[in-house]
């Protein structure tokens, strides 16, 4: 009797220690070894939808129209569905280099979900210059343009990473602008690119690297009159040394003296190396930043729109941020 009993318990250990009876996670192969298998279950989360959709071959019975008479041909009929209510959503021309937006031409200030705007445009089929703008019910803005494929004729809506800046960065650049060594390079000065800048515009209120008259030698003095032509120094004039101008160029704009393409348009005198310019007036006037936004994320452009001076005069000019601050890329007058 006690060996039966020693038996039950030995048999009763072996279950305990190696599992009995049926057990759906595991299974007996053909070679004896014995594995675990796990079931597990993945999520899906779908991806939202974008709040504007381009449909094709649609012609809805009730949309609002747009005929987009900047364009140089009107070939072309865009279909524009709301996906969700939508607010403040621009039909806008962009800079073909940048891909920025440029002009705001149609305004729609409210689009409800499932409705339609139609556009008449020109798609042009190398670098897209049309694009659009939304304002979603969180507040957030996109900015999409229209661009063609030439392998099968198609236009498509394409994101572009373009985002406003806050206030807090608005003054921030606002005040860089109106600094005196930044000043010039806004202020009557008109450029595409960093080449095409005026130096004598960049430099006209000293750009903080001029030294004036009244701080030179004696016969620095006599030397810029005989250079000048003059028969005494009619008037304070400022000395730029080369060194201090390439500096400058390259820390403002990223290029050098020899890059330019405007004549420099000052008195050069060789022995001191250095650039005169005479005047008795200034052309500083003072930036207002309107909007600005960010295109291409960090390490992108800035894109500041800018009221200049005392009067109505509009600008933008095109940033971009180094380790060494803002450097220029473009300014342009922009028409009222």
């Amino acid at each position: 009797m006690k060996k039966w009993l020693a038996l039950l318990l030995a048999v009763l250990m072996l279950c305990t220690l190696v599992g009995c009876g049926d057990d759906t996670d595991t299974k007996q192969k053909d070679n004896g070894t014995t594995t675990t298998t796990t079931t597990t279950t993945t999520a899906h989360t779908e991806q939202p939808m974008a709040p504007l959709t381009l449909v094709e071959d649609a012609s809805p019975e009730v949309c609002y129209w747009y005929n987009d008479t900047a364009a140089v041909d009107t070939n072309e009929t865009l279909v524009l569905r709301a996906n969700t209510d939508l607010t403040k959503v621009q039909f806008v021309s962009l800079f073909p280099d940048a891909f920025v937006v440029d002009e705001v031409l149609y305004t729609l200030p409210v689009f409800e979900e499932f409705t339609f705007l139609c556009i008449n445009t020109y798609i042009n089929d190398t670098v897209p210059t049309r694009g659009v703008a939304c304002t979603d019910k969180e507040g957030k803005t996109y900015y999409y343009a229209f661009t063609y494929s030439g392998k099968d004729g198609s236009i498509s809506l394409t994101e572009l990473n373009i985002a406003p800046l806050s206030e807090e960065r608005l003054t921030e650049i606002e005040t860089m602008l109106n600094a005196e060594e930044n000043n010039g390079f806004v202020s009557m000065n008109e450029y595409s690119c960093p080449e095409e800048v005026s130096l004598f515009g960049a430099l006209y209120d000293g750009a903080g690297i001029g030294v004036g008259s009244w701080e030179w030698t004696e016969e620095e003095v006599q030397d810029y009159i005989v250079a000048a032509e003059w028969e005494e120094l009619y008037t304070s004039v400022m000395r730029f040394t080369k060194a201090d101008v390439e500096a400058l160029l390259q820390k403002k704009l990223g290029i050098s003296l020899a890059d330019l393409t405007r004549d420099i348009d000052m008195l050069y005198i060789e022995k001191y190396d250095a650039y005169y310019h005479a005047h008795s007036d200034t052309q500083y006037q003072p930036v207002e930043v309107l909007s600005g936004w960010l295109e291409g994320g960090e390490g992108g452009l800035y894109i500041i729109d800018y009221k200049i001076g005392w009067g109505d005069g509009k600008g933008r000019v095109v940033l971009k941020l180094t380790k060494d601050g803002y450097r220029f890329v473009s300014n342009i007058a922009i028409a009222e």
